[in-house]
């Protein structure tokens, strides 16, 4: 068994240290790695607890992928969705300042696996999902402008997806969701105008995703939000014709 592809950690807060534990520190992480070992039959692939195992047991991914008979590209995905599932156990019991650390670290490996992997969609839309998510973590802390930057970067790589994949409706959903966040710090600073053209931006995103699926009850609820914004910067501004437009978009909301 080798060293090949990162080390998969019980969430990225490093449960595993690299310092030989005491005998009661190695009774406590084999407590809390079964318990998070547990914690992933919730999830709707039978393999991942396997994949847990094997790679915290030092498998190679090599090695995983032969033992199930998939792809190396396969295994790396559930290792993916591993770390992210234990990310999100993390953040609902750990401190606003430890959330911001995991996404942190989650960006470090992240970011290496998009950069060698520029082609797989997959770890593009990760990268930008945790730069969101640390955008959230940061806004809810009261740093707006470290969240506007970790948005940004979101945007950044988004976009480049939409160039790519078009047709792509969450991804044109989530370009608006990214706007709009950004649309809604402009609001809280008082900066009514860049908050009215991002919240429009965001509207025509949000209307693509919306178009290529009318049913979809979430792009619905993000457009309705969208138009709300809209009519929070028009009253910043006082324009009485933004505000009868946003008021517009949210009646035809309403009515479909």
């Amino acid at each position: 068994m080798g060293g090949e592809g990162p080390p998969l950690r019980a969430s990225v807060l490093e449960i595993a240290e690299e310092d030989e534990p005491t005998p009661e520190e190695a009774v406590a992480l084999a407590d809390e790695l079964e318990k998070r070992l547990r914690s992933l039959e919730s999830a709707k692939d039978a393999h991942l607890v396997r994949v847990a195992r094997m790679k915290l047991e030092g498998f190679t991914n090599h090695e995983i992928a032969g033992a199930l008979r998939v792809s190396e590209r396969s295994i790396e995905r559930k290792i993916d969705r591993i770390q992210s599932h234990w990310i999100k156990e993390e953040e609902a019991t750990a401190p606003l300042s430890a959330s911001r650390d995991a996404y942190m670290v989650a960006l470090e490996g992240r970011r290496r696996l998009a950069a060698d992997n520029p082609t797989v969609v997959e770890y593009q839309s990760t990268l930008a999902r945790t730069h969101a998510n640390l955008g959230d973590v940061l806004i809810s802390g009261g740093d707006d402008d470290a969240a506007r930057d970790a948005y940004e970067a979101a945007l950044a790589i988004r976009r480049g997806l939409a160039n790519t994949h078009p047709d792509w409706s969450d991804n044109s959903s989530s370009l608006g969701g990214l706007l709009n966040n950004i649309a809604i710090i402009d609001l809280i600073a008082g900066r009514f105008a860049e908050g009215r053209d991002r919240v429009r931006e965001a509207i025509a995103w949000q209307e693509k995703a919306l178009a290529a699926d009318p049913r979809n009850r979430t792009y619905r609820q993000f457009l309705r939000n969208h138009y709300t914004n809209l009519k929070r910067a028009a009253q910043g501004l006082d324009d009485a014709g933004l505000t009868a437009e946003a008021e517009r978009g949210l009646a035809e909301i309403e009515g479909q």
